[in-house]
């Protein structure tokens, strides 16, 4: 067998799980039961197939768990409809828990639209409503300290996926590493990456965010002495470590 084929230790299991190998979760199972159990076990990895999972409410990854997929073939997808109070994130990431390898989406019924970073949300009649909790407004939200976002894609706004958020980080000393995020949008000014005022110890590195307009990753250092995020970019055109391919903006 040529070297160019051959799949040395690759193996898929879908069902009995082999020695050493991880179970895929399959389309239709309970994808939070399986996170909660694996973490009532101490903690583990939960693996997705090359398959589209829907989500119909918020996934939460527990402490000490990790969900993992097949790059941009494992998609997550949690379609709001018009009138449901469901809105995002699609997954929240606990303390110490990680999210590797997935395409991840939040599509908002046609013509609705959230505001810049906020949380109001707008309909297709043209009614805005507050959804009371900024982090609705997004399709990952790192929201316990130690948390990981690492290697996923997330697609831009299209005309049917209305305006929202990327990623945002609501608690101390997390990591968002090596994502591609499309930019979200580049009217209404929400972030790729935004980081609430109160974050510190964040490290925001390696990640590609489509540089339309400024704002692509949005922070800003707690006042405290000592208390700083790492976070670089462009702005204006300019180097300012670059360590993220976007622009970034103290807000």
């Amino acid at each position: 067998m040529s070297q160019f084929v051959k799949r040395k230790g690759n193996i898929r299991e879908v069902s009995t799980p082999n020695v050493g190998v991880l179970p895929e979760v399959q389309p239709g199972q309970n994808i939070q039961g399986i996170l909660n159990a694996v973490h009532n076990q101490g903690g583990g990895t939960v693996k997705l197939g090359p398959y589209t999972y829907k989500v119909v409410k918020t996934l939460v990854v527990p402490e000490n768990v990790t969900l993992t997929g097949v790059p941009r073939i494992s998609k997550l997808i949690l379609k709001h409809e018009k009138g449901s109070t469901q809105y995002g994130p699609v997954i929240k990431l606990n303390t110490k828990s990680r999210l590797t390898d997935c395409y991840l989406d939040l599509v908002l019924a046609s013509g609705h639209s959230f505001s810049a970073n906020g949380s109001n949300i707008r309909d297709d009649d043209g009614v805005t409503t507050d959804t009371g909790d900024t982090t609705n407004n997004s399709v990952v939200a790192l929201v316990g300290a130690n948390a990981r976002l690492e290697r996923c894609f997330i697609p831009g706004k299209t005309s049917s996926a209305g305006v929202r958020r990327a990623v945002v980080v609501e608690a101390n000393n997390c990591f968002v590493i090596n994502n591609e995020i499309e930019y979200p949008d580049n009217a209404y000014g929400n972030a790729c990456i935004y980081l609430e005022a109160t974050v510190a110890g964040a490290i925001i590195v390696g990640n590609w965010c489509e540089d339309l307009t400024h704002g692509d990753l949005l922070y800003k250092d707690p006042s405290v002495s000592g208390l700083k995020n790492v976070v670089g970019g462009l702005i204006s055109g300019s180097m300012n470590d670059l360590m993220n391919y976007g622009n970034v903006a103290i807000y």
